[in-house]
């Protein structure tokens, strides 16, 4: 893999993780309704679903490369 295009991949990557989205407003909008417990369950929420869309990206790309 070139390493450019990776790390041009990962800096586009980042980029669109720290750009507020659907999942920032969720966790603020929580938050705000149900305190600062309820915005940080909801913030486990959010990462514990990317943790797991990560988890079979990379397991789909190594089933690919096989």
């Amino acid at each position: 893999m070139n390493a450019h295009l990776l790390a041009l991949y990962v800096a586009a990557v980042f980029l669109a993780m720290i750009a507020p989205g659907p999942d920032m407003l969720f966790i603020l909008a929580t938050g705000t309704r149900g305190g600062p417990r309820a915005g940080l369950l909801a913030t486990l929420g959010v990462v514990t679903s990317e943790v797991v869309q990560i988890t079979a990206v990379a397991a789909g790309r190594l089933a690919l490369e096989r």
